[in-house]
């Protein structure tokens, strides 16, 4: 089998096509080939490929030529798209308790992330997505979010008056806010374009996003704040999933785990390697004084906890390695 890159129209012919036998799975996800979602869904379709022999078949749909990021769980809810690759931070208006997982400071490395992704936290989060229509296969991480700007940032004052790109998301609109930065809420496809012509002078992200955008032609600082964590998930449609056959299904997760578990590896490998690439370019890398940062963003967690109590539980009892 071979991985296929269609259009739109090819997509909405092939949707009909299959509405009455499922022998072929839409797959998308909003970055290109070579990021590390498309390293996963490389991975994912060779696995699928050799467990079901054949049988079935994936397309493929990167560069959200299927649906915009925000657009696709929506779709998959309604059954018009079979799998996805996604950050969990644009799932939060279908399940806000997946809110946790974007809060500042509560994860303390790649290891405590995975181990509670995959643990009773994760179980917890996929059983109430599963009450949505979304049935969660494998979480996954892309890696701790940093600060990139036109100024350096080394400590929290350094924050006022920063007009900060960030994904249309309540926690990190909270989370700059209680800085005293100005957040503004922009698409990731339209990132670069605002940072070039001065709507924002700051973006966050993992370290592979901002090479991987070039973010270092209009930034010249990066600030190590790792102040979220980016957890994402290999989700398939219930409606789907449910249409197949119980041997369909143990095709399905076979590969969906090999996928994720090549995920977790190629993303703490790909934003090491990134943030290598940043400094050679001659991006000024900084460690900033955290304390005041964790100290004025701690509210935030706090008001989450309120609310949801025992998923911050759950986050918090992962034992250290």
């Amino acid at each position: 089998m071979k991985l296929k890159t269609v259009a739109l129209a090819a997509a909405l012919s092939l949707a009909l096509g299959t509405a009455q036998a499922k022998d072929n799975l839409m797959l998308t996800y909003e970055s290109s080939e070579d990021s590390i979602f498309g390293v996963a869904a490389s991975a994912f379709v060779e696995e699928f490929d050799s467990a079901s022999g054949g049988a079935m078949s994936v397309t493929v749909f990167p560069l959200a030529t299927l649906a915009a990021q925000e657009q696709i769980p929506s779709m998959l809810q309604q059954g018009t798209c079979d799998l996805t690759l996604t950050v969990t931070s644009v799932m939060t208006d279908i399940l806000t308790e997946l809110s946790v997982l974007d809060l500042p400071y509560v994860f303390r490395d790649y290891q405590h992330a995975r181990m509670a992704l995959q643990g009773k936290l994760g179980e917890e989060l996929a059983s109430r997505l599963e009450t949505r229509n979304l049935k969660v296969l494998g979480w996954m991480g892309l890696g701790f979010r940093q600060v990139s700007a036109v100024w350096p940032v080394r400590s929290a004052s350094d924050f006022d008056g920063l007009k900060i790109r960030i994904q249309p998301n309540a926690v990190y609109r909270q989370i700059f806010t209680a800085l005293n930065a100005d957040p503004i809420e922009i698409k990731y496809a339209d990132m670069y374009a605002a940072l070039m012509q001065g709507i924002a002078n700051a973006q966050e992200n993992p370290y592979f996003n901002i090479a991987h955008n070039h973010i270092e032609m209009v930034h010249s600082h990066l600030a190590q704040t790792a102040h979220s964590f980016q957890a994402a998930a290999f989700v398939c449609s219930k409606i789907t999933y449910d249409e197949l056959t119980d041997e369909q299904k143990q095709w399905l997760q076979q590969a969906a785990t090999h996928a994720c578990e090549t995920e977790w590896r190629v993303a703490e490998e790909y934003n090491q390697a990134s943030k290598e690439e940043l400094s050679r370019s001659g991006m000024q890398i900084s460690e900033p004084d955290l304390t005041e940062i964790k100290a004025m963003t701690d509210p935030i967690v706090e008001t989450y906890r309120s609310q949801y109590p025992d998923l911050l539980d759950l986050i918090e009892q992962v034992p250290q390695q």
